[in-house]
């Protein structure tokens, strides 16, 4: 769980270079099942809807700015998604383009 973390913090300042990077951790009880679910909240640039279905797929990577420097192989969240899967949960994904991106991983207590 922390190398998903990890990656979803990396990923979210990388991208973020004006604003602020948040993690939020929360309890939720659904259906009987209680999970936990962290957030990480970033004011970066935000992906494009088109976009966004890529981003779980293996070397998938979008352009989300003209300028160069945002290095990475395209594996973090495509590895990071079936880590998650592996712990029973699920990354998703909100993202408005212009205005930031919050990946939720959600995961049953243990």
């Amino acid at each position: 769980m922390s190398q998903i973390l990890i990656n979803l913090a990396k990923n979210a300042i990388k991208f973020t270079e004006r604003g602020s990077v948040r993690l939020v951790v929360s309890r939720r009880n659904g259906d009987g099942n209680i999970a936990i679910a962290f957030a990480v909240e970033d004011t970066g640039v935000g992906i494009r809807a088109e976009d966004q279905a890529k981003l779980f797929a293996a070397f998938a990577r979008v352009n989300v700015s003209n300028k160069k420097g945002h290095e990475g192989t395209g594996l973090g969240l495509r590895l990071s998604g079936r880590l998650a899967a592996v712990l029973g949960g699920s990354i998703s994904l909100t993202s408005e383009y212009g205005r930031g991106s919050t990946f939720m991983l959600v995961v049953p207590e243990q």
